[in-house]
């Protein structure tokens, strides 16, 4: 099985080890997502409660007329999670697919985002977060997002799962990707 390793993409810091603990590790380290290499930073962690999203990035609001470089980006993770936390190789595949989110959000100006924003609660946005999951996939993360789609799928209602199957890749398509993408 191959091990993700932290990546400058990322946003994480170089040398972040894997650990599993209750409470994952960038949670309790207080600020290292800021991006060593330059670029955006994910410069706050949001704990909310959804029972159907773990973990999702956004930016702050207040800061939506500022240079996409200069916003403030937050990455929320729900704490229903910690009574049954995912493997940590699971955390980092899905930090990958939200820094991806907040890479995106750099490139578009205010009226860009504010568009695209509109645009993903009012449409089908399986395409964007395939590519999304693309992209956590072409940095080695396949592995870490197949534990945590099987994961996710163990503590999700059947309804969730089914939609979270139709958005995301699912750990047979993950797989299909690997085999055909070495």
């Amino acid at each position: 099985m191959s091990e993700a390793l932290p990546h400058p993409e990322w946003g994480l810091s170089p040398g972040v080890t894997r650990t599993s603990p209750s409470q994952p590790a960038f949670i309790a380290r207080g600020s290292p997502t800021s991006h060593p290499y330059g670029g955006p930073r994910a410069e706050r962690r949001s704990p909310y409660t959804s029972p159907s999203s773990f973990f999702s990035a956004n930016f702050e609001l207040s800061t939506l007329g500022e240079e996409p470089l200069d916003r403030d980006y937050i990455v929320h993770y729900s704490t229903l999670q910690f009574d049954q936390p995912p493997p940590a190789n699971a955390v980092l595949a899905i930090l990958a697919h939200e820094l991806k989110h907040v890479r995106d959000y750099t490139e578009m100006d205010a009226a860009e985002v504010t568009e695209f924003g509109l645009w993903y609660v009012t449409s089908d946005v399986s395409a964007y977060e395939r590519e999304t999951d693309e992209h956590s996939l072409q940095l080695g993360c396949g592995e870490g997002l197949i534990e945590f789609r099987e994961w996710l799928y163990e503590v999700v209602t059947d309804e969730v799962e089914a939609q979270k199957r139709v958005d995301y890749y699912t750990p047979e398509e993950i797989r299909e990707w690997m085999d055909a993408n070495p």
